[in-house]
């Protein structure tokens, strides 16, 4: 009796239970049934533990759980799990039966728009696979918002600065060529090229400040 029934649980615990699983996860939503896509989740999530799940219900699994956040109205926690589901499979298509939930459909496609949250590690193993790549979970805990958004405005901000005091000091140049006749003039020129120069320099800075800090966004 006991191998009876070890034998059933094992027979259930399979990637075509879990695929049944998801899809009733999925059909409870569309029907409004609560009740359904919790009872469901908690049957995929029991059975992807022994199942060893593909990338695609991987995210189906993340996905699932950011439906039943929907039903809560939780939207920032849907966002969280949509893109945990990107993060598995960035290819993974939207069911049609789930597009007619405006909402849900435009929270998966912001989801799908930023960094899809990888990051190289010695080993890593993501759903049953080993490799050199793994969810990037500071993107993943954060909804994808890292501080190299604005490490690039700002980047990009510098290098206006840098171009236009560049054009000053370009502008400003002539002071270099002047030949002063006397004192007054003299005075005058040397303002002039240390202006030139205060220019030039500031150029320069902001210039290689603004190339440091492109560099380092990339590191988020």
């Amino acid at each position: 009796m006991l191998l009876l029934a070890l034998s059933a649980a094992w027979a259930t615990c399979t990637p075509a239970q879990l695929d049944s699983a998801l899809d009733a996860v999925e059909a409870g939503y569309v029907a409004g049934d609560a009740e359904s896509v919790r009872a469901g989740l908690r049957e995929a999530r029991a059975t992807a533990r022994c199942a060893g799940p593909t990338a695609a219900q991987a995210a189906r699994v993340h996905r699932s759980r950011g439906l039943v956040k929907a039903l809560e109205a939780d939207w920032e926690g849907v966002r969280e799990d949509f893109r945990a589901s990107a993060a598995a499979h960035p290819l993974l298509a939207f069911p049609d039966a789930l597009q007619t939930d405006q909402r849900l459909h435009l929270a998966w496609q912001r989801a799908q728009e930023g960094p899809m949250g990888w990051s190289f590690a010695p080993t890593a193993s993501v759903n049953g696979v080993t490799g050199r790549l793994q969810p990037d979970a500071r993107k993943l805990a954060s909804g994808g918002r890292t501080p190299a958004r604005g490490m690039r405005v700002a980047s990009a901000a510098l290098g206006v600065v840098s171009a236009g005091t560049f054009g000053l000091s370009w502008l400003a140049r002539d002071g270099y060529d002047f030949r002063p006749d006397d004192q007054v003039q003299l005075d005058q020129a040397i303002r002039q090229r240390r202006l030139v120069n205060g220019l030039a320099v500031g150029s320069f800075a902001s210039g290689v400040f603004a190339v440091g800090l492109l560099g380092a966004s990339f590191t988020f």
